[in-house]
C-alpha cells in the first residue's frame, strides 16, 4: 500500500499533474523507417533513430519506442495503447491533409469517449479517442 503523503506527493509544489507518468511504450515493427515516418505524419516528434530502433515522442514526453524485429505474429499484434487528443475532428482532417484515411468516429458508451481507428504501416490497429483530462495539465 501507498503512504498517503506519497501518492498525493508532486515534485512541482505548484503543479497539480500527477507525480507519475508512462515514459515508454514499445511497438514492434517490420520497418522502421516507414513507421517512423507515419508516426511522424500523424503528430508524434522525431527523438532519434539508429539501425533497428527509432524513438518518437508524444505530448507529456512519452517515448514511442520503435523496434523492428522479423517476427510477423509479434510484429502485427495490436499494440496496447492508444492515443488521446484535443479535437477529434481537427485531427481528422490533419490525417486526412497527411494521406492517412481514419475509419468513422464512434461513441464509446462505457468510458464515454467519442473514437476512431487508424491503421500504421504494419497493420497495428491505433485507436485516437477523444480528450479526457477535463482540463486538466498534463
Amino acid at each position: 500500500m501507498i503512504p498517503t503523503a506519497m501518492a498525493s506527493r508532486s515534485t512541482n509544489m505548484s503543479d497539480d499533474r500527477p507525480v507519475v507518468a508512462v515514459g515508454h511504450v514499445r511497438l514492434h515493427t517490420g520497418d522502421v523507417a516507414e513507421s517512423a515516418a507515419f508516426y511522424e505524419a500523424i503528430g508524434l516528434r522525431p527523438v532519434m533513430a539508429w539501425d533497428g530502433m527509432a524513438i518518437l515522442e508524444l505530448r507529456g514526453g512519452t517515448h514511442l519506442l520503435l523496434i523492428e524485429v522479423d517476427d510477423e505474429m509479434q510484429m502485427t499484434l495490436d499494440p496496447v495503447f492508444d492515443l488521446m487528443v484535443d479535437d477529434l475532428d481537427t485531427y481528422q482532417e490533419m490525417l486526412l491533409a497527411a494521406g492517412i484515411t481514419p475509419s468513422g468516429t464512434s461513441w464509446h458508451a462505457k468510458i464515454g469517449h467519442q473514437r476512431f481507428r487508424i491503421e500504421d504501416p504494419d497493420g497495428h490497429r491505433v485507436y485516437v479517442y477523444s480528450d479526457h483530462t477535463e482540463g486538466r495539465p498534463v
